[in-house]
Formats: C-alpha cells, sequence, structure tokens
C-alpha cells in the first residue's frame, strides 16, 4: 500500500527494499507462489459435466467400458432423475458389436459433476447375471459384460449433494440379440 508504513520493532534496523538482497528474494518467491498457485487453482476446479460426446473416450478408457477395439453405439439413454424431477445426469446403454459387449455409462450431470458422490451402473444380462460398478466417483460410473445374443436392462444411479438418490434406465429386459 502506498504511503502506509510497517511498524518498526525497537531495536531492529529498518529494511529497505532497494537494492536488499533478501526483501528481492521474498518479492520474487512471493510472485512465484501466486502464479502457482493460480495454475494449480485453474486446473483442479471442475471441468464442464461429460456429455455424450465423451462417450467414445469413456468405452475406450481402463476406467470406462475398458473396450480395446471395434466401435460403439449408443442403444439408449434415460435422464436419472430424483423423486422430484430434477435430473442430475444420464445413464447410457452402449453396444460393441466387434467383441459382443454392452456397456452402462452412468454420466454425472452439471449439479454433481466433479464431485464425488455415490454413482452406479448395472448391467443385467439376462440369465447371465447382474454387473455393478459403484464407487463414489466424480464423473461417471461404467460396466461392460458379454451380452450377445442376450436380452439386457440397465440403471444408473447418482447420489444427489442433498443425500437422496436420483435413478434411470430401463429395468424391463430388451435390446435382445446382437
Amino acid at each position: 500500500m502506498a504511503g502506509t508504513r510497517l511498524p518498526v520493532l525497537p531495536g531492529l534496523p529498518v529494511p529497505s527494499p532497494k537494492g536488499n538482497p533478501l526483501y528481492n528474494a521474498i518479492r520474487r518467491s512471493a510472485a512465484a507462489l501466486l502464479l502457482s498457485t493460480a495454475a494449480w487453482c485453474a486446473a483442479v476446479s471442475p471441468a464442464s459435466a461429460h456429455t455424450s460426446s465423451d462417450l467414445g473416450s469413456i468405452a475406450f478408457s481402463s476406467d470406462g467400458c475398458g473396450w480395446t477395439s471395434g466401435g460403439h453405439s449408443v442403444l439408449d439413454s434415460q435422464p436419472v432423475r430424483t423423486s422430484g424431477g430434477t435430473t442430475v445426469g444420464r445413464v447410457y446403454l452402449l453396444w460393441n458389436g466387434a467383441n459382443g459387449h454392452n456397456c452402462v455409462v452412468t454420466l454425472k450431470g452439471s449439479g454433481t459433476h466433479g464431485s464425488p458422490h455415490y454413482t452406479q451402473a448395472i448391467l443385467d444380462v439376462q440369465g447371465r447375471g447382474t454387473y455393478t460398478d459403484a464407487d463414489h466417483y466424480s464423473h461417471f460410473a461404467a460396466v461392460s459384460a458379454y451380452a450377445r445374443d442376450r436380452c439386457v436392462s440397465f440403471v444408473g444411479s447418482i447420489q444427489h449433494p442433498t443425500g437422496g438418490f436420483a435413478g434411470g434406465g430401463r429395468e424391463a429386459y430388451g435390446f435382445c440379440g446382437g
């Protein structure tokens, strides 16, 4: 602050900023700390919510469907809603014809994206079993299983920040074949 003097303690010399190497080193360190803090804050700020255009990268990610080949098609998608009707995400049913797998991806929406709340994706393959991925995820949950020539149902759920749960999907078997 211009014109403001710092208090002086008796018996200590008053540092002069001009030409004082310690003062200049402290100023450089403070500036570097400020810049690095700003860069860190920008890096850890939550990104915008994922969209359906991110499904390709999720399908081939080891944290997502884990597919290593083939393509994917979206068979269905449903909103993930609270009992009051608030949409907090979307659940997708994907198909990979090259490997015969379905994958369920529960994408968190703008109100929940970036916060580690309980998120799950459930794929039920008729006659083969139920497969689940669930944890306190910040972005999405995904589960994949072999489902060629089988009917499937799928559900996704997300814990709302206020504590309740939201859900969506298709509980009836469908999407048979492949």
